[in-house]
């Protein structure tokens, strides 16, 4: 498992570096490095923007004492597609776009608690808490 990921990551960086090289070919070197840049400052600013609307909605999902696991995983997802964004790379930036977009994010939401929720069905998903009863 750990073999096909090195795999992947290589196989990502190598296409990520021929495509920087490709459109600095087309554009040229500065546009595309300040393409990079704006990217990251748009994906920061999205990121920000859309993390304090999930961040009231698990604050409203606290307060009514529900557990807000559908709004810890869409606050996930942003963190991760903000990543994205910020890593310099246009793939990642496109992947980074398409996470911080809504209705692609609810989907990825509800595929990975199916995930989550078939793993522990199985067994195969553990949780453990630093929680302690006082006695």
């Amino acid at each position: 498992m750990l073999r096909k990921g090195l795999i992947i990551l290589l196989l990502l960086v190598l296409a990520e570096v021929s495509l920087l090289i490709y459109i600095g070919r087309l554009i040229g070197p500065l546009s595309t490095f300040l393409l990079l840049i704006i990217s990251a400052l748009f994906g920061l600013w999205t990121v920000k923007r859309q993390g304090l609307s999930i961040l009231q909605e698990i604050r409203f999902d606290l307060n009514n004492r529900v557990m807000p696991g559908a709004a810890l995983l869409d606050g996930l997802c942003l963190v991760f597609g903000g990543f994205l964004l910020v890593v310099p790379g246009f793939l990642t930036d496109i992947a980074g776009l398409l996470i911080l977009i809504p209705r692609v994010r609810s989907r990825a939401v509800g595929w990975i608690s199916a995930w989550i929720k078939d793993r522990i069905s199985r067994g195969s998903l553990t949780f453990f808490t630093s929680y302690r009863r006082k006695r």
